[in-house]
């Protein structure tokens, strides 16, 4: 049995979408089924193989979106508030990472320190 999509837990756990991680699952799961047939080996062991891809390919991403999440309910109401005024008038889809990092040093140098533990 592979489960892919909502089932697997394949969801962002900050925006709580999953159709494309959903359909990655689904591919990577046809693929892992369709060699398994081919070869006549539908084992627990050889559907396993679909866990791992699964996990490189939209787990890890995961596992860093749960950090995020779990760091920002971390925060005080006052860290969110000024972090939220810092933001306010970015433009997200034409700033850098790096740019984004030095505005959050600018206002709350202990959240970013708090962010940087979890990698």
């Amino acid at each position: 049995l592979m489960v892919v999509g909502d089932a697997a837990g394949q969801v962002n756990p900050l925006t709580g979408g999953g159709i494309i991680s959903g359909m990655t699952g689904g591919m990577l799961a046809g693929k892992v089924a369709a060699e398994a047939i081919k070869d006549d080996d539908t084992s627990k062991g050889r559907l396993r193989e679909y866990e791992k891809l699964s996990y490189d390919s939209i787990g890890k991403e995961i596992d860093k979106y749960l950090k995020v999440k779990d760091y920002m309910l971390s925060l005080s109401d006052k860290e969110l508030d000024s972090i939220a005024e810092a933001f306010k008038d970015v433009e997200f889809e034409k700033i850098s990472t790096t740019e984004l990092v030095k505005k959050l040093v600018k206002v709350s140098p202990r959240a970013l320190l708090k962010l940087g533990k979890l990698f």
